[in-house]
C-alpha cells in the first residue's frame, strides 16, 4: 500500500516527506478507537487451579511408581508381619 491508501484507510496523518515526524492518529480518531475497541492491552492467561495442578504432579509416572510401590509395601507387611524389610 501506499502512504496516501494508508493515511486514507486507517485515518492517520502521514508525512509523506519524512514518516519519522507523522503524527499519527488524531486525537478523535484515538478516543473513537478506545471506546470502540478498548485498550490495547494484553488479557492475563487463565490460571489452572491449585487443585488441576496436585493432580497434575501426583498422576505423573514416577510418583504413580512411588505409591504403588509404598502401597505393596504395606500390603505385603500385612500378609508377613515378621519380616521387616518389606516396611523399609
Amino acid at each position: 500500500m501506499t502512504l496516501a491508501e494508508v493515511t486514507q484507510r486507517y485515518h492517520v496523518q502521514i508525512d509523506e516527506a519524512d514518516p519519522a515526524k507523522s503524527g499519527g492518529l488524531t486525537s478523535t480518531h484515538a478516543a473513537e478507537r478506545l471506546a470502540a475497541d478498548g485498550p490495547n492491552a494484553m488479557t492475563p492467561p487463565e490460571e489452572t487451579p491449585a487443585w488441576k495442578k496436585f493432580l497434575h504432579h501426583i498422576t505423573q509416572t514416577f510418583n504413580l511408581l512411588l505409591i504403588i510401590s509404598g502401597i505393596a509395601c504395606e500390603v505385603l507387611y500385612g500378609i508377613d508381619s515378621s519380616v521387616t524389610v518389606n516396611v523399609s
